[in-house]
């Protein structure tokens, strides 16, 4: 019986000197140095602050959308701005990552700050009429890789004027 005791107390005594090196490291301090730590990241961090910034556009743009949707449904037209949809002024629309929100006859515009990775970054929702509901299709002439962060965009680039 001693001896199991015994047994104890030195797992114990293991698991209580392993809990105060790990506590003295910390939990979020890493042994490995700053520098090593960003090569690591792969761009992971990058690209997580650039989706959670491009989200945050899609979620205020939701908005907008159903404005839109209801006035086509409505009038049987395209509207021709925010005014059209009982929208605030483009520009009045801020946040975090997005400069402003723009309704046109093609569809929802949302522009974004360098917070997004491109200052004056769009993305943009096409409207399109389809057995009387509106059917959309997201694209971005600003971020070529917006694929990787939002699957259900394209990357379309710009034509030359």
């Amino acid at each position: 019986m001693s001896r199991t005791l015994l047994n104890f107390v030195l797992v114990f005594a293991a698991v209580l000197a392993a809990l105060l090196i790990y506590s003295k490291l910390g939990r979020n301090k890493s042994p490995v140095p700053a520098a090593v730590q960003e090569v690591q990241d792969f761009g992971v961090g990058q690209i997580r602050a650039r989706k959670e910034a491009l989200t945050d556009g899609f979620r205020m743009a939701d908005g907008a959308k159903t404005a839109f949707a209801e006035y086509y449904s409505n009038l049987g037209k395209m509207p021709a701005n925010n005014q059209d949809l009982g929208l605030p002024p483009a520009d009045s629309y801020h946040s975090k990552s997005v400069k402003r929100i723009e309704a046109s006859e093609h569809g929802i515009t949302v522009t974004y700050n360098e917070q997004s990775g491109v200052d004056d970054g769009r993305v943009v929702f096409d409207a399109e009429p389809k057995e009387g509901n509106m059917e959309w299709k997201c694209s971005s002439p600003s971020y070529p890789d917006i694929k990787t962060m939002v699957p259900i965009c394209e990357y379309r680039k710009e034509s030359a004027p």
